[in-house]
């Protein structure tokens, strides 16, 4: 894989950071963060269990995770799905809501691996991203991007092209465990750390729960738990080969100061394309991405929407009529009520 030649990555001390052996201050620490009320998982053990026994269940932890874990690939592995009812007819599987629980030693094992992880991966991950690290804001993708517009009423001969808002079907449920571990590799995540990750991911099984009766084992081959403390980083390193192959090979649109060209929170991504060839990377990209992670991009939902007074392209993507109010991350856009500020650094 070659995201070295792109990216940034872990060198040897940070890969100490990660693979130090789990501390009793951690464990300690994560076991009294947890919150109370929660469902367990296939073993019934609560938080409030492992906080009432915190002596006994933090010296068991602290020689379960510095173990070699895949000895207990099955238990870190096991969940149990619970059907919550949306709305709707409650006769049709679609108006219910998977929630998977896991086990609860299991979540403080994740926990801490994310502590660690998030006070590093600002360095892994390139600054389009503002999605779950520290430091980096939602309101940047909005401000960005309400410039961008902005800017195209301003001056459209001057500021145009089209921006391009994904939309991925299922995105964390389809992610491919071989594909994230080998990005982590490249990235450079220490060997341990990620051996944690193989005791979660392989083998992972779970069972759905029925009117109060557990079906059989469920092999699960793909896919983040949701909920996971850890899950939005890892999809973070899993989506940055993406970003990192369009913010370098894409024309982008020039603004004042900054290209408007690739921003994403989380798997929310918004392109910036001048013209035809930066469609096509576009594309092509989207093509790579797909075959190797698994994921799929929903033509039919994603949308493109003018920038000032562009080339006339096929985007490949339903065109935003000029007077049609569209969503991006929560906040609702119109091209005629758009007001511009100068930015104070690239995008």
């Amino acid at each position: 894989m070659a995201i070295r030649s792109r990216a940034n990555y872990f060198e040897k001390g940070e890969q100490k950071v990660l693979d130090s052996s789990i501390t009793i201050e951690e464990i300690q620490k994560t076991i009294k963060k947890c919150p109370r009320n929660k469902a367990p998982g296939p073993d019934g053990l609560t938080f409030e269990f492992y906080k009432h026994f915190e002596k006994e269940t933090t010296i068991i932890l602290y020689e379960l995770f510095n173990s070699p874990l895949q000895n207990y690939n099955e238990h870190l592995g096991g969940s149990i799905i619970s059907l919550i009812p949306k709305t709707g007819d409650l006769r049709q599987i679609k108006n219910y809501r998977p929630i998977s629980l896991s086990n609860c030693d299991e979540k403080i094992l994740t926990r801490i691996l994310a502590s660690r992880l998030q006070n590093i991966i600002g360095k892994l991950i390139n600054q389009s991203q503002t999605g779950f690290i520290k430091g980096r804001s939602i309101f940047d993708n909005i401000h960005m991007t309400n410039n961008l517009l902005g800017f195209g009423q301003l001056d459209p001969d001057k500021y145009n092209g089209h921006l391009i808002l994904l939309d991925q079907e299922k995105a964390y449920d389809r992610v491919d465990w071989d594909y994230m571990i080998k990005c982590l590799n490249a990235f450079g995540l220490g060997p341990k750390f990620i051996q944690y990750l193989k005791s979660i991911y392989t083998g992972a099984t779970t069972r759905v729960n029925v009117n109060s009766v557990l079906t059989d084992k469920i092999q699960i081959n793909n896919g983040l738990r949701q909920g996971d403390p850890l899950f939005p980083l890892l999809y973070n390193l899993v989506i940055e080969p993406l970003l990192l192959g369009l913010k370098k090979d894409l024309t982008g649109i020039q603004l004042p100061g900054a290209n408007f060209n690739t921003i994403a929170y989380a798997d929310d991504i918004a392109i910036g394309i001048k013209d035809s060839d930066d469609i096509n990377i576009v594309m092509k990209w989207l093509d790579i991405h797909c075959k190797a992670s698994n994921a799929r991009v929903n033509i039919e939902k994603s949308i493109a929407i003018k920038v000032g007074n562009p080339q006339e392209i096929s985007t490949k993507f339903p065109l935003v009529a000029d007077n049609e109010n569209f969503n991006y991350l929560g906040i609702w856009f119109n091209l005629k009520v758009l007001t511009p500020t100068i930015p104070k650094n690239s995008y």
